[in-house]
């Protein structure tokens, strides 16, 4: 049984907005319970921290090294829907 997580990404600076947006979109392209409209109205809206939705553990191993590549500091955390 796979383990969900809840991913969360709070923008450095807000001049790097699109940059990092580009390098997200790139990156969690593919995970199963990512939406793209969700990411694109946060940026848009200006928000200087994105929720991400849920990811399975095996996501979060891939997308862990690509993250620090990147120079994109992702939290994960266990989800709870306490």
């Amino acid at each position: 049984m796979s383990v969900l997580f809840s991913g969360t990404y709070t923008l450095p600076d807000p001049r790097d907005a699109t940059k990092n947006y580009l390098k997200m979109k790139r990156l969690l392209h593919g995970c199963e319970r990512y939406r793209q409209w969700n990411l694109e109205r946060q940026f848009l809206d200006k928000k200087l921290v994105w929720k991400l939705g849920e990811f399975v553990d095996d996501e979060v191993e891939r997308l862990l090294p690509e993250c620090e590549k990147q120079g994109i500091a992702i939290e994960f955390r266990v989800y709870s829907d306490e």
